[in-house]
């Protein structure tokens, strides 16, 4: 009973321990954000009072670079403004049944030739 209660007890300070270095962690955060709630709040009442405020709301969104963040690459960004330059039907032409098993064909008998010329080159 007592190795279960020293095991408890151990157990109990660990957490503690955790617990702390997560609040020490926190607490520059939550003290960032105070100061970002409270310029945001003068922002607002001057602005409110008909003043005015500099800055805005920040940069841009640069999508292209958030794209390439993503891992797009040129190709992926051409095949994308190929596709939506298509009309609504034009698009749904393209994904007709036949004409994607033909894709699904090619792609598959492409595949098919590149293991064959890797198997050919083993040593």
């Amino acid at each position: 009973m007592r190795d279960m209660g020293t095991e408890s007890v151990e157990g109990h300070r660990a957490l503690i321990a955790r617990a702390e270095t997560k609040i020490a962690e926190e607490t520059p955060r939550v003290a960032d954000a105070d100061e970002k709630v409270e310029a945001a709040k003068d922002r607002l009442a001057r602005l409110a009072r008909g003043e005015s405020v500099t800055g805005g709301l920040g940069k841009k969104f640069d999508v292209d670079a958030a794209m390439k963040a993503a891992g797009w690459t040129p190709g992926d960004f051409r095949r994308s403004r190929l596709l939506s330059s298509l009309t609504k039907a034009e698009f749904e032409s393209l994904l007709e049944p036949t004409r994607v098993h033909q894709r699904i064909d090619v792609a598959d008998k492409a595949f098919e030739r590149e293991a064959r010329r890797i198997i050919r080159a083993r040593p």
